[in-house]
C-alpha cells in the first residue's frame, strides 16, 4: 500500500515537472503584424510586439494550443490562442485560421476581422 503511494507520488512529480516546463515555453520577439477589419479595410500594417508560447490541455495531455500575446504601437493588446483543429480564439471572440501567407500566421474572428502576425517557434 505504502509503495503504491510513493511510486503513484514519484509520478506526479516526475510528470509534473516535465509538464510545466513544456507549458512554461514563451519567446518574445519583434513580429510583422497586419490588422484588418470587419470591412475588409487593412488598418495596420507594421511592427509589433508578439510573446508566443505553447501549451497542454490539463484534461487532454495529447492535445496542445499556441499563445500568441500581440501588442501595437498604439498599447492595443490582442490574445490569440490557435488549437490544431484549425479553430482559435482572438480575446474571448471564436475564430478560425486561414492558410498562412507571406510567412505571416492568419486567423479571423467570426465577428470577421482578420489578424496577420509572423509566426512563433522554437528557433
Amino acid at each position: 500500500m505504502i509503495n503504491d503511494l510513493l511510486k503513484r507520488l514519484l509520478i506526479v512529480v516526475i510528470f509534473g515537472s516535465s509538464l510545466q516546463a513544456v507549458a512554461g515555453t514563451t519567446i518574445e520577439y519583434d513580429a510583422h503584424c497586419n490588422y484588418v477589419n470587419a470591412k475588409n479595410v487593412l488598418k495596420y500594417s507594421g511592427t509589433c510586439k508578439a510573446n508566443w508560447g505553447v501549451g497542454m490541455f490539463p484534461d487532454n495531455l495529447s492535445q496542445t494550443y499556441q499563445r500568441y500575446i500581440i501588442t501595437y504601437p498604439n498599447g492595443a493588446e490582442i490574445v490569440v490562442f490557435t488549437y490544431g483543429s484549425n479553430e482559435g480564439v482572438v480575446n474571448d471572440i471564436p475564430a478560425k485560421l486561414l492558410a498562412p501567407k507571406n510567412g505571416l500566421e492568419r486567423i479571423k474572428t467570426v465577428e470577421g476581422e482578420r489578424f496577420e502576425f509572423t509566426k512563433g517557434s522554437e528557433f
